[in-house]
């Protein structure tokens, strides 16, 4: 977001902006050489194709739009109305200088709305109350990933209620158990945070609930331990 110059790098196809393929044998900078941009329809069939020798990349935060200001371009056009058909393309066109814009609103559109991870806890809120156009697979993603954040603000006092009487208990007997029992109290939390994560897109599984199992499990066995403790 904050430098999409970065997603251009030398020798390697850029995919990332939604209509156009775009290769580049070198960079410098924000100047490219030996470039070719492919732009694509919503079929993902090739409308033009453009080489230049030299593109300079530019930024306009403000307009979220990128232009590449192409020297020493030729291009190769089909038919909009059927680019599929291979034969059916339009003269070359010269140009000593071309600019392409590339408009980022629907990259970073996309970005937000098919990461769940980058919003803050609010708008993830806001979104499960108030959002009817997400599906029940989107909704269940952003159900597990706020509890899941809200189950990680609970560890603290999980980990500390089970570990004051597994702590007293393992100095009464020996020391080098203690981390031991660390290890595989820590273990086997994250490992059902990890499960419940893989199933974020199963609504049937109610995997935002299930974020909320090793504290449930946890906090009941520390509860357990300090009764125990107490009686002694």
């Amino acid at each position: 977001t904050d430098d999409p110059a970065s997603l251009f790098v030398a020798n390697e196809p850029i995919s990332d902006f939604p209509g156009f393929e775009i290769f580049a044998k070198e960079r410098e900078g924000n100047i490219m050489k030996d470039v070719t941009i492919i732009k694509l329809d919503d079929s993902k069939y090739a409308v033009w194709t453009t080489h230049a020798t030299t593109a300079e990349i530019r930024y306009d935060d403000e307009q979220a739009l990128l232009e590449l200001d192409l020297f020493g371009m030729n291009q190769i056009a089909r038919d909009e109305n059927d680019p599929k058909d291979i034969e059916a393309y339009k003269p070359g066109l010269n140009a000593v200088r071309w600019t392409v814009p590339i408009d980022l609103k629907p990259l970073l559109e996309k970005s937000r709305r098919e990461s769940p991870s980058t919003l803050v806890s609010s708008e993830l809120a806001e979104r499960i109350a108030n959002d009817d156009s997400l599906s029940e697979k989107k909704l269940s993603t952003m159900r597990t990933e706020l509890n899941k954040r809200m189950s990680f603000s609970m560890a603290c006092l999980t980990f500390v209620l089970i570990g004051i009487p597994l702590g007293v208990t393992a100095q009464r007997r020996e020391t080098s158990i203690g981390f031991l029992l660390s290890l595989v109290i820590a273990i086997v939390y994250f490992l059902f945070i990890i499960i419940a994560d893989t199933m974020r897109d199963n609504p049937g599984a109610k995997p935002h609930l299930l974020m909320w199992l090793p504290n449930v499990i946890f906090v009941g066995l520390g509860l357990i331990l300090f009764l125990r403790l107490s009686r002694k």
